[in-house]
């Protein structure tokens, strides 16, 4: 029960889509925190099918989202 518990903290989502979110960290706790105690990460095996990035949202305020948001912007820049 804890993983589902700490999975429901952290992700929203949605069936008939197939999506997820990744919700922000809580008033009062930093993002990495947030993301290390309630990590839904591990460290075997893992197998990802094609599409399964488009249908996570992360949250641009902070974290990955963040950068990759950055990224965009700062993408416009480099030269090939």
């Amino acid at each position: 029960m804890k993983a589902f518990a700490v999975i429901q903290r952290t992700i929203s989502y949605s069936s008939p889509k197939g999506t997820c979110t990744v919700l922000d960290a809580p008033e009062g706790e930093s993002a990495d925190i947030f993301a290390w105690v309630h990590s839904f990460r591990d460290f075997g095996p893992k197998y990802i099918g094609e599409g399964f990035n488009e249908k996570v949202t992360l949250p641009t305020t902070g974290g990955d989202g963040l950068k990759l948001e950055l990224d965009k912007e700062i993408n416009k820049y480099v030269k090939d």
